[in-house]
């Protein structure tokens, strides 16, 4: 179907995501913090008087560094007022006022802490979205995630709405940094698990050969069960508690044992759905009024279609009618039951009937069924992140919530505080149970998951249009690299460590997946020197603390439910014979000790046979078949192979449209034609007439030129299409086409402009022979200008030459400039260099050889494009701003000519472009040719 975008649907994609202007942020962040030295004078001048000032070197916008200032307070009484008044943090405000920090902003990094590109041009803050989390232990994702959303929504309202939200979040207890494993909050002892552990718990239960009990506990439950002796004695035997809600993470702080996170029902939900699906598990659900069960059912079918319902049942029945409902659970076969029949009614009836209900886990939820069905709306996000959500809970149904939240939050509250200072001791049939009592496991074993081993060493095929030792992990598949869709299934499937072993570019690999933050795990990178021997890291990790290790390759692709089913896989029940058929699908889940021994030297076959002999499955376990995207065909297939499960898999910042997604950093023309399904990745531009689809995939920074025509091909990043260029079954990198139905790979030439490559090329910044010459050339010019600085300053004349922030490229993330300080001639405003310096061309001479400065220390080449300034870099069109963001600014530049004086800045920006496309050589033979000392215009 074939959609043209309208101008108003183009306006709304841009207005989500285009921030407020930033002179109207950095405004009221000087207002406010004006306003506090005014209202806080005299404190300050009191506390500056008292205290001792400590600094530490921090990185603040575009990466420069800068000393953090704070106050070392006395002692005294005085002194431990004003540091209760959080006295030590004042000096902040005059980092805000100097525009070195904001009141929201990115987390402020350290020296010794990575700065993410995307957020160099970004002011770090005292408040932002993952501070706010963390404060409440919702903090189920990365902090990486965290900065992108706030990228994507920031803004004078959205920032202001954050300040307010850190201010209440912020006189709630800091998480420190020490976790017990379990946690008693009055009458009640929790698990304490993060939201990943608490899968893995799940995972295993649903393994084993017992049922057990699940409950979530909130202050409500605590109240209940500190006057209920059968259901505080139902919690003390349950297998696994979970807190439920800020109340629970506000007490355990106050008693000084804090919580890992808020694991509560409604947030696992998915997640445990996700990996029930995976599984192929079955669940019973029982409790809501009737219809709000089918309606829960409902909503699992679509969007967990692989999760079958076994039964269901509404929550309305007597205590006589208890007995048919436990043997119609039995019957359904149902592997999990989820009861939602309110506290203590659902947890008694599990603790009751758990052994004749035929199921590996029972869990208690709650309201959990109003909440999925649609019953009840959830609160907000930003009532959810700052711990408000009872409050939302409480206007809903003011008249049944009344009691639980305006008297229940009290006293639990008193019983808290109570036990903080002694004077409350837990019930006579409560004690915290000892961690080595854990169901079927020790407390070692508890810590301990399922490892991954990925070995990311294998190369593409050669028919792929890409260097020989492009690892193929990295390869494009839909929205993502294969390798990060593989990192998302290890996260769903509760993986906590991933071994990676990497032998070609590595730093490429590392680029992609930083150090798996985003996903909740821990990447642990290894280095094999021989590519396709890198099996001997497995011997060495037989001594890491794991149940089970899963051994992979980052190049072959395993749908959700067949990773999850290898990695629930108990290798030590299978035998030998049972392997008779089976195949290799370089995938295994084994035992730490089955590791042990295994040679050095083994490759794929041999670390076959050799898991072969251990009697480990060395195969896929499921019925879709290995996807091997080495392959050119192979790879194109899949974009788009399974139906529309690209399109399923689409990061949740995208914008979804009738035609496919789309990045929030693309653009699109509105009289572009695009016919889903087509997937357009960050950096891309699509021009005026362009035709995409069906099944287009454009990866990263992709350019196509109006008229062009693209269908069935996937587009690897920093490629230009020309105009009129029609693609078919193809898979394009750069100026390298590969056209997988004729089985053929085509390059046009580089004069034609039909398929150019966007990576800079030649003399980059930072090559060592370039800015070795730069270096000399400035150690014997060094007296020349300083005699030329001194003769100026006796004259009273200026530098022919200031430092001027100039664009230097843009952030891969956001697509915003980054600038650098480069020495550039001085200029009445935007119309060259001064006149009055001793004439143009000798203030350009000077200004020319401070230029070599710049060189000498990286941040110019000596070809380059042109500086300019930001409002210079907008004029440009966006194709070409594609191009030359990958191209260094240069101390020489491409000629330019124009007849019209008024197109003389297009005239230079095309030069820059045709220069930036050139080989080394031909860059160096166009300057010489046509005269080195061309000036910027």
């Amino acid at each position: 179907m074939s959609i043209r975008i309208s101008k108003r649907s183009q306006a709304l994609q841009a207005s989500r995501v285009e921030p407020s202007a930033p002179s109207t942020m950095r405004g009221f962040d000087v207002a406010l913090a004006l306003l506090l030295c005014l209202l806080l004078a005299l404190p300050l001048c009191l506390a500056y008087g008292l205290g001792r000032l400590r600094f530490e070197l921090r990185r603040g916008l575009n990466g420069q560094v800068f000393k953090r200032r704070s106050l070392v307070m006395p002692a005294h009484l005085l002194g431990r007022c004003l540091a209760r008044l959080g006295a030590e943090h004042w000096p902040v405000l005059t980092h805000i006022l100097k525009g070195q920090m904001a009141w929201v902003g990115p987390r402020l990094r350290g020296l010794n802490e990575d700065l993410p590109a995307a957020l160099a041009a970004v002011r770090p803050g005292l408040i932002n979205p993952w501070f706010i989390r963390r404060h409440t232990a919702v903090d189920f994702g990365t902090e990486a995630d965290a900065d992108v959303q706030y990228l994507a929504e920031r803004g004078l309202r959205h920032d202001l709405g954050l300040l307010l939200r850190g201010l209440l979040v912020a006189g709630l207890p800091a998480r420190a940094g020490a976790t017990p494993m379990r946690v008693r909050v009055a009458d009640v002892v929790f698990d304490n698990l993060n939201m990943n552990e608490a899968l893995s718990r799940l995972r295993d239960m649903l393994e084993g050969e017992r049922a057990q009990q699940v409950s979530f506990v909130n202050p409500a439950c605590v109240n209940i069960a500190a006057t209920n002796r059968g259901y505080r004695r139902t919690l003390a035997r349950v297998s696994l508690v979970l807190p439920d809600g800020i109340g629970i993470k506000i007490g355990s702080e106050l008693l000084g044992t804090p919580l890992k996170q808020n694991v509560n029902g409604t947030d696992l939900y998915p997640r445990l759905c996700a990996m029930l699906e995976a599984r192929g598990s079955s669940v019973f659900l029982l409790g809501g009024q009737p219809g709000v069960a089918e309606a829960v059912a409902a909503g699992i079918a679509r969007q967990w279609p692989g999760l079958r319902v076994a039964g269901l049942r509404h929550g309305y029945f007597e205590v006589g009618e208890e007995g048919d409902v436990a043997a119609q659970i039995r019957a359904s076969g149902a592997d999990l039951l989820l009861v939602a029949r309110g506290v203590p009614a659902q947890d008694l009836f599990i603790d009751r009937f758990l052994p004749q209900l035929g199921v590996k886990v029972a869990m208690g939820v709650g309201g959990l069924f109003d909440f999925a069905s649609g019953r009840i709306s959830r609160a907000p996000q930003w009532m959810r992140e700052t711990g408000l959500e009872w409050v939302y809970r409480l206007m809903q149904e003011p008249g049944r919530m009344w009691r639980r939240y305006l008297i229940g939050n009290f006293s639990f509250l008193a019983r808290v505080l109570l036990q903080r200072l002694g004077l409350r001791r837990p019930a006579g049939d409560v004690s915290m149970p000892a961690a080595a009592a854990l169901p079927s496991e020790s407390a070692e074993a508890a810590a301990q998951g399922v490892r991954a081993v990925l070995f990311a060493n294998r190369r593409v095929a050669g028919d792929l249009p890409l260097p020989f030792d492009y690892p193929a992990a990295a390869l494009p598949l839909g929205c993502q690299t294969i390798i990060e869709h593989l990192m998302e299934q290890l996260a769903m499937a509760a993986v906590t460590d991933v071994d990676l072993v990497v032998s070609d570019r590595p730093e490429l690999l590392r680029n992609l997946l930083g150090d798996g933050e985003r996903w909740g795990l821990r990447l642990h990178w290894h280095l094999a020197k021989v590519p396709n021997r890198p099996y001997g890291i497995l011997a060495a990790l037989a001594a890491k603390p794991a149940r089970r290790v899963l051994i992979g390759h980052a190049d072959v692709c395993l749908s959700t439910r067949d990773l999850m089913r290898l990695t629930c896989l108990n290798a030590l029940s299978l035998q030998t014979d049972e392997l008779e058929g089976s195949r290799w699908a370089s995938w295994a889940c084994v035992t730490p000790a089955q590791l042990r021994g295994l040679a050095s030297d083994l490759d794929g076959d041999g670390l076959y046979e050799a898991l072969r002999a251990a009697g480990v499955p060395p195969l896929m376990g499921g019925e879709e078949p290995v996807a091997d995207l080495r392959s050119a065909k192979a790879l194109l297939q899949a974009q788009f192979g399974d139906g529309e499960r690209a399109l399923q898999q689409v990061p949740a910042a995208w914008l979804r449209q009738r035609w496919g997604a789309m990045s929030p950093l693309a653009r699109v023309h509105p009289q572009a034609i695009l016919i889903g399904p087509v997937l357009i990745g960050p950096g891309c531009v699509i021009e005026a007439g362009a035709r995409l689809g069906p099944q287009a995939v454009l990866s990263r920074d992709v350019i196509v030129s109006a008229g062009s025509s693209i269908q069935h091909s996937l587009l690897l990043p920093q490629t230009y299409v020309g105009a009129n260029l029609e693609l078919s079954h193809s898979v394009v990198n750069g100026s390298r086409a590969r056209h997988v139905q004729w089985d053929v790979e085509s390059a046009p030439a580089s004069t034609d402009a039909l398929l150019l490559s966007l990576n800079a090329r030649g003399l980059h910044a930072g090559e060592l022979l370039g800015r070795t010459l730069a270096g000399l050339a400035v150690l014997a010019l060094a007296p020349a200008l300083a005699l030329h600085l001194g003769v100026g300053r006796l004259r009273g004349r200026l530098p022919s030459w200031e430092l001027r922030p100039v664009v230097s490229g843009r952030h891969g993330l956001t697509g915003e400039p980054r600038f650098s300080l480069l020495h550039c001639p001085v200029q009445d405003g935007e119309q060259g260099p001064r006149r009055g310096a001793r004439g143009r061309g000798s203030a350009w001479a000077w200004a020319w050889a401070a230029g070599l400065i710049d060189v000498a220390r990286g941040s110019r080449s000596w070809i380059g494009m042109r500086p300019r300034s930001r409002s210079q870099w907008y004029a440009l069109r966006p194709e070409w701003q594609q191009i030359l963001a990958a191209t260094p600014v240069g101390l020489l530049h491409a000629p330019a000519w124009a007849d019209d004086a008024a197109l003389i800045d297009e005239a230079c920006a095309a030069a820059d472009v045709f220069c930036a496309v050139q080989k080394p050589w031909n860059r160096l033979g166009l300057i010489l040719r046509r005269g080195w000392f061309v000036k910027n215009s």
